[in-house]
This record gives structure tokens, C-alpha cells and sequence, in this order.
């Protein structure tokens, strides 16, 4: 018997034994309140304004008159002393009888992959007030005044990360510490970026599916319960490795805990969020509108339309859309329940599966013979074809759980808690799963829509582009700043999707103006320096975008350009990676006169704040 036929042989052996045990990730049926599944409409009636959940807007509140004040005085601080000196002296208004407005600001990163993820980490630090080199240029302190975060794909690999280790700074994030507590099940091993996301094991097939069984048995007892087991199920174990507490390099490869027990809604009880310390992180994903053949979709309708799709928000509060076509919400903690019944379920809400549902990206490839962002193949014995990894897994899960009827295995498969809800509208209302996927398959891969939505009341978003598109320039050393875009950069795609799709509900989203057409943004090289979008709306709603790309450093090679293809790294190589995309972070539009970025910076920061109050704008 072949290697590969004797494990798939093996495989089928122990799944009834893998799915009667409850292993590490086992969500389980819990006594759904008296009055069923609580589900929270984002209007309270026909015609009115939308509201926010009671425990998120506390939130707000509560970080904005606890925390925030003294967060914007050492900001505005860290401004006056790059600019004059660095012993300057700074007035409080925490004392004040009637303390400034300040704006209420959001950070919007894009997806992509480990490109976003490390493009996201070097703004980080760059905006860390915690970095004393921030700090001396000005910059330090901006990530300390948001209110909000959004998270879409890659860039919730690390925000997602972050937040459940405790906001530690970007090196104690992404490297590990020097010796881990190995018998601690919630140490934080750090990135492991040595171990590739996909392969860890590289291209030896035996102690591949070795490996692929043991992510296999960590997923397989949601089988018992009910529940449907999906490719995102096998990519939530292998993002836990690295994202998620629980993972050091001596326990990798082991049948382990691997972010076991830790919840999107159990983030709520975290030392930073009880000390409204943290930003509120919303992460997105896509929803799938239903299709005439639920177990094959074919490699040209992996995109998701932007109408029809009702992107769902995941928050540690709830998960729902505030887009009309649905506008309902239900308790985090409850996600994986179902409408219309007494049977609900606790911790559906894993939060290395919220990390994965926001990144499945499955479903673009399905009917290939390999991925695109997967460069390895391997030979199937018995059915003659070559298998990418994925396609090995998708083999190897069909074989190990048996057929699922009715359940595509390329998106995340969560049960409807929204059946019967809004039959005019909501494209899934007659479904007993939503399958849910990247929340930039739909092209906008900037998690703006949150962010926008009015209720919540945003004046500043900081957005983040690292996205991909692929147009070939050669020689990047002789670059020069042209009007076209070159690999992995971006050209201003997700931010003219978003305007497009908040235009479809404006009293729901606020979107300032933004070039029509990827033509004009690049021919206006937007996609080369930051821009600020919406200074001068007549609308003071509207927020102001302050628009960071991912972008060539004139005189270097680029390196935050990073291929959807690469998932693993040696140290130093991602070390160079944040250093540049630190100094994408603290770099403005060349030729400014008379301004620093920092000060650029700062006049968007408190423009809506000063309007708000009537005072001069510092635009004028």
C-alpha cells in the first residue's frame, strides 16, 4: 500500500473514534435564555436612526471619559516637542472646566496575507506611544487615542493577536520570548514565523498528514454536536499556532490546546477592555449569498458581490450587520445558535475561528487544481491528480468526518441565527448555515464599513492599504514614481469599493469623497503617499480618512511587497520587513512646506473635534 493511500486508509479508521471524543475545540449546547435567542435590531423602528448595543456604547463611554483625556494630552505632547523641543512644556486640560472635544478616531487596517500583518505591526509601532522612537518623532501616542479598530483577513491575524495577549508592543508580540512557560497553556510563544503557516513541516508528505490528522482530531468533535466541520475549521488550528495564546515552539506539532477556551466575547473579561484600555475591535467578514449548488463552486464566482452581501461585524458585544438588508444582531457568546429554537451554543466564538472566518479565502480557488498563494503539490495516488496542501487537507477532512450533506467546505459554515428575519432583504433568510468568508473578497479590503456606520459617531479613520495587485514594472531598485501600481501594492481598489458600498445605504454609512475610478487614483498618485479623504466636506458626519498605502520608499528596495505565496520567515527578514513599514508609517508627501507629517497628522486628528466646538479649523 502507497504512503498516501494508507493514511487516507488510516484516516477512515479513527474518525468515528475522533468524533465521538470531544477534543480541544468543542463548543457545546447551553440553556438558551427563557425568551430564546436574544436578537437586537439595529433600528428600533421603521424610520429611525440605528442604535449600538447598550454594553458597546458603555464601552465608548467609558474609555472616552476615563482614559482618553490624558491619552490626547500626551499625544498633542509628543507633537509640540518634535516640532520645538524636547523639553517643551506641555499644558494639561485634564483639569480644565471645560476640556477641548477631542475627535473620536478609528484604525481601519487592510487584509493581505502576512503583507498586511506586518505592514499593520510597523504602524503599530510607529503610532505606539510606548516607543520612545515614536515618541521623539511625533507620531507616538496615535494608537493610544482610538476608540475603534476594525480588522479584515490579514490584518486579523494581528489585531486579533494583539488584543488577546494583552497589547504587549510589536516585538514582545510577533517574537517570542526567551523562555516560555511551556506547561502554561495561555503563554504567548510569539509568532513563530519560522514554522510556515500551511506546511510547517515543509514538503514531505508522510509527516505532513501526520501533522494534518492531529488539526484534524483538535476539530473533529464539533461533528458531536452538530455541527458542521469546514476547511476554516482546519485553518482556524493552524492560525491558533501562531496568533493565539497557548503555542510555543516545543508544543507546535502536539495534540494541544492551542487557543482553546479563548472567545471573541471572552475578550470582554480581559484586563485591557475591564480597564476600557483597548480600542473596540470589529472584525469582518463576508456572507455568501446562497447558490443553486452549496458543495462546488467554481474557481470565477469565489468573489462576493458587494450587493447582497450583508458583511458581517464580529465584536466581543455581538455579531450581526448594521446594513439594512439585514440590521440584526445577536450576543457574541451565542454565535453558532439557532433562530426559531431552544438550542444554542457556547463558544462557537473561538476567536482563532473569528481570525480564520475573516481570512477564509478558500472559496476563490475551489475547483483548481492547486492555490494560487500555495506553491507546493503533492501527488494523489488514488485519484491521480496533483493536491496544493489545501487540497490535500479538503481530501483528507471529505475522508476523515465523511460527507456532509448539504455543507460546502470552503467557507466557514455557521448556523443562521437570522432564519426568517427580513424575507424581503436578507439574502440568507431561508438558510439553515451562512457561509461566511474574507471579509475582502468583496473588493473592499479595507474593514471601513464598521467604522463608517453613523451611529457610531467616527471623526478620524486612520486606514491601512496593504493589498495586492499585479502589474508588473520589473526592476523596483529603478523605480520611479510613475502613475501605474507594481506587485503587491496597492491602487486604491478597497477604497473605492467602499465609498460604492456605503452610496447604497448613505443614512446608514458616512463615506467622504473619494476618486471614481482606480484610473484617477493612481494617475493622482494616491496610492503613493498618504492622503487625507473628506477635509473639506460640507457634512461634518462624514469622517476624515487619513489613507496610509502600502508604498515603494524612494532609494530602497521594497520589502513590505511581501507575496500572498510567502508564509514563514527567518527573523532578521521580518525584522527589515517592519523597519520599513515603520517608516512607511512616520514618512508624509514629499514637498510638504512648512509642515512636518506629524503635524499633517495631528490637524486631521482634532479638524472634527475643533468643529465640533465651532473653532477654528486648522485646515483654514
Amino acid at each position: 500500500m502507497r504512503g498516501f493511500e494508507f493514511w487516507l486508509v488510516l484516516l477512515s479508521w479513527t474518525a468515528v473514534a475522533m468524533a465521538q471524543a470531544l477534543g480541544p475545540i468543542s463548543p457545546l449546547p447551553t440553556q438558551c435564555p427563557p425568551s430564546g435567542l436574544p436578537i437586537r435590531p439595529a433600528s428600533p423602528g421603521p424610520g429611525k436612526k440605528q442604535t449600538l448595543a447598550q454594553q458597546e456604547a458603555s464601552y465608548i463611554t467609558n474609555r472616552e471619559r476615563s482614559v482618553l483625556p490624558s491619552m490626547w494630552d500626551q499625544y498633542l505632547c509628543n507633537v509640540k516637542r518634535s516640532t520645538t523641543s524636547p523639553t517643551s512644556t506641555c499644558q494639561s486640560t485634564l483639569d480644565s472646566e471645560s476640556p477641548p472635544l477631542r475627535s473620536r478616531v478609528g484604525f481601519a487596517p487592510s487584509g493581505g496575507a502576512f503583507r498586511s500583518a506586518a505592514l499593520t505591526a510597523g504602524v503599530i509601532s510607529a503610532f505606539d506611544g510606548r516607543n520612545s522612537t515614536s515618541v521623539k518623532i511625533g507620531t507616538g501616542g496615535i494608537f493610544q487615542l482610538f476608540s475603534y479598530a476594525s480588522s479584515t483577513s490579514g490584518s486579523s491575524w494581528i489585531m486579533e493577536s494583539f488584543l488577546q495577549a494583552g497589547e504587549p508592543t510589536i516585538p514582545n508580540l510577533i517574537f517570542p520570548p526567551p523562555n516560555p512557560n511551556v506547561n502554561n497553556t495561555n503563554t504567548f510563544g510569539g509568532w513563530l514565523l519560522q514554522f510556515d503557516l500551511i506546511q510547517p513541516l515543509g514538503n514531505n508528505i508522510n509527516l505532513t498528514i501526520e501533522f494534518f490528522e492531529i488539526v484534524l482530531e483538535e476539530v473533529a468533535s464539533k461533528i458531536k454536536v452538530g455541527l458542521p466541520v469546514t476547511m476554516t475549521d482546519i485553518f482556524q488550528q493552524l492560525l491558533s499556532r501562531h496568533f493565539v495564546n497557548g503555542t510555543t515552539a516545543d508544543n507546535f506539532f502536539q495534540l494541544s490546546t492551542h487557543g482553546e477556551g479563548i472567545t471573541l466575547s471572552g475578550l470582554l473579561s480581559s484586563p485591557q477592555m475591564e480597564t476600557f484600555t483597548s480600542p473596540f475591535l470589529i472584525a469582518v467578514a463576508d456572507s455568501i449569498p446562497p447558490t443553486s449548488n452549496p458543495n462546488h463552486v467554481q474557481a470565477s464566482q469565489g468573489s462576493v458581490p458587494i450587493t447582497g452581501n450583508e458583511a458581517w461585524e464580529l465584536s466581543p458585544v455581538e455579531v450581526g450587520s448594521f446594513n439594512p438588508q439585514l440590521g440584526e444582531f445577536i450576543p457574541t457568546h451565542l454565535l453558532g445558535s439557532t433562530a426559531g429554537t431552544n438550542h444554542c451554543i457556547a463558544g462557537f466564538d473561538q476567536l482563532a475561528y473569528v481570525i480564520a472566518t475573516s481570512s477564509s479565502v478558500f472559496t476563490v480557488n475551489n475547483g483548481a487544481t492547486s492555490f494560487t498563494f500555495l506553491s507546493s503539490t503533492y501527488y494523489n495516488v488514488v485519484s491521480g491528480i496533483l493536491l496544493s496542501p489545501v487540497d490535500l487537507l479538503a481530501e483528507l477532512l471529505d475522508t476523515a468526518l465523511g460527507p456532509q450533506t448539504g455543507i460546502r467546505l470552503d467557507a466557514a459554515a455557521v448556523p443562521n441565527p437570522f432564519k426568517g428575519i427580513n424575507p424581503a432583504t436578507y439574502s440568507n433568510t431561508n438558510e439553515d448555515i451562512v457561509y461566511l468568508v474574507d471579509g475582502g473578497l468583496d473588493g473592499r479590503n479595507i474593514a471601513y464599513e464598521p467604522l463608517t456606520v453613523r451611529a457610531r459617531g467616527l471623526d478620524v479613520i486612520i486606514s491601512v492599504d496593504a493589498a495586492s495587485y499585479w502589474e508588473k514594472l520589473g526592476d523596483y531598485r529603478k523605480l520611479t514614481f510613475s502613475a501605474n501600481t507594481i506587485d503587491n501594492f496597492p491602487n486604491g481598489t478597497s477604497v473605492i469599493n467602499a465609498a460604492t458600498g456605503a452610496k447604497q445605504f448613505p443614512d446608514v454609512y458616512a463615506f467622504p469623497t473619494v476618486p471614481s475610478t482606480t484610473e484617477i487614483f493612481v494617475a493622482d498618485k494616491l496610492n503613493l503617499f498618504p492622503t487625507f479623504f473628506g477635509c473639506f466636506e460640507g457634512d461634518k458626519s462624514v469622517p476624515i480618512i487619513v489613507y496610509i498605502p502600502n508604498h515603494p520608499i524612494e532609494g530602497q528596495v521594497p520589502l513590505t511587497n511581501i507575496s500572498d505565496q510567502q508564509n514563514h520567515f527567518a527573523m532578521d527578514e521580518f525584522q527589515a520587513i517592519l523597519d520599513q513599514a515603520f517608516e512607511i508609517a512616520i514618512t508624509g508627501r514629499p514637498g510638504t512646506s512648512g509642515t512636518t507629517w506629524p503635524e499633517c497628522l495631528e490637524c486631521a486628528l482634532v479638524d472634527r473635534g475643533n468643529a465640533k466646538l465651532d473653532q477654528t479649523k486648522l485646515w483654514d
